[in-house]
């Protein structure tokens, strides 16, 4: 049987009112005192802190219960949008394969590795995930008998990035050594963020 807790808002300021919380924990979220939870639920998201004097507990059993807690929400709680790190970071949500995953859009220009974009986000790469340009690569010393290259370039997507090699150092008739990868720019980065 499911008891019924009936907080009582009169100490709050709110003499009369009263909202209806059940206890039975698959039911409910608790928000102890000073802190905040995202709590995403029938599709509506929101993030709750608790400024109020003790825990409560957020009624989620069904989707009346919880609209009705974030439109009469007692006035110690404050209710604002959920942000993960992915979002406050500026990026969004993506589902790869069942992983979410931060998807970053618009890497700024130099980042090369996966890596080095994702870590430039306080995160780590998530498989191949990411978008690149195209990049040439030749020597500027003989560029005419050390070959140069292009890479392709792919859209999101998990794709390893492209590479070729091309040859820096070579003289005329002297054979050119192969010294250097070229890769192309990420563009997008695909980062995991838990």
């Amino acid at each position: 049987m499911k008891t019924l807790i009936c907080v009582v808002m009169a100490a709050l300021g709110m003499v009369g009112s009263a909202v209806l919380v059940r206890a039975n924990p698959a039911d409910n979220v608790k928000v102890a005192v000073g802190a905040e939870k995202c709590i995403d639920v029938f599709s509506a998201k929101k993030k709750v802190k608790n400024n109020c004097g003790r825990d409560i507990f957020v009624p989620t059993g069904t989707a009346a219960e919880w609209n009705t807690f974030r439109t009469k929400a007692p006035a110690c709680v404050v209710l604002s949008e959920c942000q993960t790190a992915c979002e406050k970071a500026g990026g969004s949500l993506f589902n790869a394969g069942g992983k979410i995953i931060c998807r970053f859009s618009s890497v700024p220009s130099g980042y090369w590795s996966l890596s080095s974009a994702c870590s430039r986000y306080g995160m780590s790469p998530y498989q191949s995930w990411s978008a690149t340009g195209s990049s040439s690569c030749t020597t500027a010393t003989d560029p005419q008998t050390c070959s140069p290259c292009t890479t392709g370039g792919h859209g999101w997507s998990n794709t390893p990035r492209e590479s070729c090699t091309y040859y820096t150092s070579g003289c005329g008739g002297c054979p050119c050594v192969v010294d250097h990868e070229c890769v192309p720019s990420i563009t997008q980065a695909g980062c995991s963020f838990d």
